[in-house]
Parts: structure tokens; sequence; C-alpha cells
């Protein structure tokens, strides 16, 4: 009984805490589709998130071993120089460092082969390093600074050697640089000319020509033809994405800037970038896009993203009744859970039209026919065709080495079907689940997912213990890796409507009789030594005294007071311990240092027993 006090002290303390914090945006938002699983790196700088779009910071890990122009030098010195001696050149060298006399392997090979040309423009694109900025003093706010006499000189040379030298890599590589300086010098009309008279017309596409079109594209004051031209530089030019897709404006009709495509491939591209930029449905887009170049990259990225949106649109509301992350937090209250569980509904039926779209194509001809078949299962599952993702997952299983990170991400989505395909009330962790909850143990929402399938099918014990699990292993105040849930009973607990832990939870919504159960389950499975047992069990068994505290709190809720006394004296054979002055939340004028017996000082309550005040400790008479 002591503990009473220090119970509702940690039932008050997470009532203060929710005060300051409300979950939305991606704390609330259920991914079990992980894009980091598939590769689009080039593009996870748009992944779908409800934070904006940001620039890919994949590449500084190295996962993007060589870029366009790397691979264009590497052509230009006949793959006889290593990736690592042209990055040195391109990344780390100065003007200076730029001599025959230099160990660097690709210097060498240009002095070998004489190619003073390429020597010259190297030194030459150092040289202009110093001008791509806007502004060298960046107090004068004067758009005349812009024109720095210097970088208009260097352009001058640049248009001067291009229209003299031979060798067309390094014509158009002296154009790219006066196009650059240009925009850097705000002359718009120049860019416009040099890109006309030398990229154009080009017929061969290169980086070179795409990252000319970066720049020709903000000098456009046609928002069409700027947005057509912003597409092609998004598909092709893959460092330049995230600024580009600025320049594509969502507000024109797709068909005004469709107009420009001259081959499917360009028509491809606009759908493409079109799509991304679309938080809503973008199916149709989809459609398009395969239509006209189904072998693009892209193509499965946008399918990527409508997988992403599927998944927040179903699975958000459907575990947490939140709404979709990217919603107003206004919206978030205005909605019925009617109308929220209508709307997933419909979402579902969305998912299906999509599985459609895909089960009807021959993916021969897409760019990554294995993830393909994966969004196969994984909408199987939204659509709520369990046992048709579990046949899709058999042969996907076939097909993908354990050691890859798909493989997990298949497993996952296994372990939910598994869990969904069992009839209500006979639901239970399936030992084929267990593996995969093991692996994934940190990644709290997909736990808390397979707890909320089991609490759906009548199942709230095992679920409790999931539950239990979101508190174990802090991700450094991970946000986004926490759950957020709230209950379509419409109970309010300690002055927020939603919950984040299991203790919260199970004292609003389970009855007396389920928190015995979870307790004798935990007690009796201290003889079990399997590693899941262990770790489903491991979090409940030290907080066996609490919940006797909480069976004791809910009959007294009851008015059963004497089977309130009895679970609070389970406690009674722990160590004492005085209380401090702040655990005395109702009589603080006797609380100093004394432990209080909560049956003397409770409110609202037929009198138990009569209040007694003593020098010493107050106890039951």
């Amino acid at each position: 009984m002591k503990h009473f006090l220090v119970f509702i002290l940690i039932l008050a303390s997470n009532a203060i805490f929710a005060c300051g914090f409300y979950p939305y945006g991606e704390d609330v938002r259920f991914s079990f589709f992980n894009p980091e699983n598939f590769n689009y790196y080039w593009y996870s700088g748009f992944d779908y998130s409800s934070d904006s779009f940001g620039p890919n910071q994949k590449f500084a890990d190295g996962i993007i071993k060589m870029d366009a122009n790397e691979k264009l030098w590497m052509q230009y010195c006949r793959n006889k120089v290593s990736l690592e001696s042209i990055k040195e050149v391109l990344f780390d060298f100065t003007l200076e460092d730029i001599t025959d006399k230099s160990t660097n392997e690709m210097l060498r090979y240009l002095y070998k082969i004489k190619d003073i040309d390429a020597v010259n423009y190297l030194k030459f694109a150092k040289k202009c390093e110093v001008f791509n900025i806007f502004n060298e003093n960046l107090w004068e706010h004067n758009p005349a600074s812009l024109k720095v006499e210097n970088r208009t000189k260097c352009i001058d040379e640049a248009i001067l050697v291009s229209n003299s030298i031979k060798n067309k890599n390094l014509k158009q590589r002296y154009t790219f640089l006066a196009i650059r300086l240009a925009y850097y010098n705000g002359d718009f009309p120049k860019i416009r000319t040099l890109y006309a008279k030398v990229f154009e017309t080009q017929k061969q596409d290169n980086i070179l020509k795409y990252w000319s079109l970066y720049f020709r594209t903000f000098a456009e004051p046609d928002k069409a033809v700027a947005s057509f031209y912003a597409s092609q530089v998004f598909a092709n030019a893959p460092d330049k994405r995230f600024v580009v897709s600025s320049a594509f404006n969502s507000q024109i009709p797709i068909e005004e800037v469709l107009k420009y495509a001259k081959t499917n491939k360009e028509k491809a591209n606009v759908y493409l970038l079109g799509g991304i930029k679309k938080a809503d449905r973008s199916l149709d887009y989809l459609k398009q896009v395969y239509k006209y170049n189904p072998e693009l990259d892209g193509l499965s990225f946008l399918l990527l993203r409508e997988v992403n949106k599927i998944e927040d649109w179903v699975f958000t509301p459907y575990y947490s009744l939140f709404n979709p992350s990217i919603v107003s937090y206004d919206e978030n209250e205005k909605n019925s859970v009617k109308e929220i569980m209508k709307r997933v509904e419909s979402d579902r039926i969305y998912a299906g039209e999509v599985l459609d779209f895909i089960k009807n194509l021959n993916l021969k001809k897409v760019q990554n026919p294995i993830f393909w078949e994966t969004c196969k299962a994984y909408l199987s599952f939204v659509t709520k065709d369990n046992q048709g993702c579990l046949n899709q997952i058999s042969q996907l299983e076939k097909n993908i080495p354990k050691k890859d990170s798909l493989y997990n991400q298949i497993e996952i989505i296994k372990a939910l079907a598994l869990t969904a395909n069992q009839k209500n009330e006979k639901a239970v962790i399936l030992n084929d689940v267990k593996p995969i909850l093991l692996k994934n143990k940190n990644h709290k929402k997909f736990l808390f997912a397979i707890g909320r399938e089991l609490e759906f099918k009548g199942n709230r014990i095992d679920a409790s213990f999931l539950y239990s699990k979101l508190e174990e292993n802090p991700d450094n105040y991970n946000y986004y890796n926490f759950a957020y849930w709230k209950s379509s009973k419409a109970k309010v607990g300690y002055y927020t409507d939603y919950y984040s832990d299991y203790f919260t939870y199970i004292n609003v919504f389970y009855s007396p009789e389920q928190v015995q159960t979870i307790i004798d389950e935990t007690v009796k499975s201290e003889k079990d030594s399997d590693k899941f047992s262990v770790w489903k069990h491991s979090f409940i068994k030290k907080e066996i005294p609490r919940l006797y505290d909480l069976i004791g709190t809910k009959y007294i809720r009851q008015n059963k007071l004497e089977q309130a006394l009895f679970y609070f004296e389970k406690n009674d054979n722990k160590s004492y311990r005085e209380i401090n002055y702040s655990d005395c939340l109702w009589e603080k004028e006797n609380c100093d240092n004394r432990l209080k017996d909560p049956f003397l000082v409770l409110k609202y309550t037929p009198e138990f027993v009569v209040q007694k005040k003593y020098l010493g400790l107050i106890n039951m008479q």
C-alpha cells in the first residue's frame, strides 16, 4: 500500500510531460516499407515524408561510387586511369597542383599523350571556381555588384576557346563554364544564347548538356517551358534534382508542359517529376510513365512513393487513430473515428487499384522486377488479402538472399500478414513471427502494429507484452521511432487523448482480471529459457509491484476496497522507503517524511476507516 502514492506520482508525471508535446507528422506516421531497402539513393531526397523535400545526404557516405561527370572523364581518358585520380583532380587539387611534375595518374596520362588542351581546360576550370558564387561582398546588395569584372573576363575567355577548339567534349565543357558563370553574373540572355548555340541541337546527350540545361531552366521566363526543362534535368542530372525540382510549377496543367516534349522519354520525364510533386494520388502519372518509358528507374521510385503514401493513409489511422501524417492539427481534431475509418477503407480500395495496375504489367520491362513483386505482396496486405500476400512472399523468399536487407523487409510484411490472417479470439504470436520480432525489436512501430493486430483479434494480453517493449532501449529520443495511438472508446487518459506507453493504456482500458493475467503469465514464464519468451517478459517482470498497485487502484475505482487492500498489501514485504514531500499530492501539511495510507486520504469514496494522526507512521487499524 505504501507504493500507492509513488504510483500516483508516476501517473501525474506522465500528464505533465504530455502537456508540452502533441505528436504529429512523422511522429505518428506508420511505415513498414523502408525506402532504404530499395537503393533509389539518387531520389532519396524525395522520399515520401511529412517533412519537406531535402537535399540528399547519401552521397557523402560513399553509396554512389561514380557520378556522371567522373564517368565522362573516365571515358575521355579511355579507362586508363583510376577513379580516385579523377576525383583527386576534380575535388582536391588547386590550380597550382596541375603541373607536369604531378604524380597524379590522370594528369600523368594527359601529359603523356600530350593532351595539353585538356590540361589547360582543367587549369581554367580551377581558376573559375572562385567565381561560382552570387556575391563576393556579402554586405553589398546592389545587383550591379553581381557583374564582377573578372568573372566577365572568364566568360569571354571560355566563349573564345569554345568557338576555336576542335575537341567537342572540351568545347562543351568550356561552354558549360561560360553558362554557369553567366548565371552567377545574372546574365540570363547570355545563358539562353550559349545553350541554343552549343547544346540545343546536340544529338548525343551527356551530363554537360543537362548541367547547362539546369541553368537554362532558371533563365527561362515561360513557366511551362521552365517546368519542361526542369523535368528533363531532374531525370538526367541526379545531383541537380533537389534544386531544379523547385522550378517545376505544379499549378500549371501538365498538358501545357507536355506540349514541349518531342519524344516518349521526354513525356515520361514530365510525368515523373509531376507525380513526385503530387501529395495526393498519383496512379495516373505512374501509368503514363510506364506507357512512355517503362525502363526508367524513376518509375520504380514513383511507385515507392505511392506505396509509402498508401501505408500512411491506411495504417497511420488504422493502428493509431491519428490522421495520416500530412494533415494539419486542426483537421486531426475535427475528424471522428467513423470518418477516419471511412477514409481508410477508401484508401484500401485505391491500394487495390494500384495493385491491379502492377498485376497487369509486363514486369520484364521495368527496371527492378523484384521491387515490383515486393510491392504486390505489400499492397495485398494493405487490401486485407493476407493469404495472397503470404503466397507472394513465399515466392520472393526463393529469390532474395537472407543477408540482403530486402529479405528483412519482406519478413516484416510476412509477420504482419501472418498475424492479421488469424481468426478472431484465436490469435497468438506465431512461431514464424517470433524471430522476426526479435530481429526487429528496435522497430517500435512494427512491434506496436503486431500488438495492435493481436488486440484487434481479441488477444489483449500478448498485445500488452508487445506494448511494454516500446519502453525499452530508448532510441535517443527519436520521436519518429515511438508509437503514439488513440482509442476508439473515447476515454481520455491523464490530460491527453493519446497513449505512448503500455502502463497508461492498460490503466485506462484493461480490467483488474486482465492485469492479473499479465502478472500470472510473467511469473509462469520465469521457468522458460527460450530467447523469445525471455525477451517478451523481461520488461513486465520488473513491473509486477507496479501492476499490483494498479490492480488495487482499479478496485478502488470500483469501490471494492477489500480487494484493493489485498493487492496493495502484496507489496508490503518490500523494504520501507520514506516518501518525499512531492509525493504527497493531496495532504501536504501532514506529509513530512511519513508514509501515508491512501485509505485515510482518498476523497469521494464512502468512509472506509477513520483517519487518525500519529506522531509516527500512520497504520491501518
